[in-house]
């Protein structure tokens, strides 16, 4: 009864992680209550294994992520200034720098492909600039080509945002 017990709890939290879900909506309103700028997002996490959270933490409007076992995510983050300072807020260190055009919410968008971190950490993202955010997808670093993962595709496709 020991071992079946530690098992089943890991058996039930991967069926609640891979629970279906809706479309998340992030609304204004919500974005003032966090003294965040409004703006409208969604995006349809269907078909990913992906769980929203919605303002995590300062400056930060959205982040999913994958289950525990590599680097799987999209964050939505408040951008006041330029992509760049975003991102040297963000991490200690970028490799890899490259500049890209990527089409996001039905426009082409510029974009910068990179990577971060160390052993299982180390995350191939790619940083697309919209109107004040940053809009940010990381994976494995063995991905090429991010924005074309099996679960971060979705996610990109659907995602909508109005605001500043």
């Amino acid at each position: 009864m020991r071992v079946f017990l530690p098992v089943l709890g890991v058996l039930l939290a991967g069926l609640a992680w891979a629970a279906p879900m809706n479309r998340v909506l992030i609304t204004p309103e919500q974005c003032r209550q966090h003294g965040m700028a409004p703006i409208e997002l969604s995006v349809d996490p269907t078909d990913t294994v992906l769980r929203p959270f919605p303002f995590p933490e300062k400056g930060v409007y959205l982040r999913m992520s994958g289950p525990p076992g590599g680097p799987l995510l999209m964050e939505v983050l408040a951008r006041p200034g330029a992509l760049d300072q975003a991102l040297a807020a963000r991490f200690s260190a970028l490799e890899e720098r490259e500049p890209a055009t990527v089409r996001l919410a039905g426009e082409e968008r510029s974009a910068l492909t990179f990577v971060t971190g160390q052993s299982q950490a180390r995350t191939r993202w790619c940083a697309i600039e919209l109107p004040s955010l940053a809009i940010l997808f990381g994976a494995s670093p063995s991905e090429k080509d991010v924005l074309a993962h099996t679960h971060l595709a979705p996610l990109a496709a659907s995602l909508k945002v109005v605001g500043p």
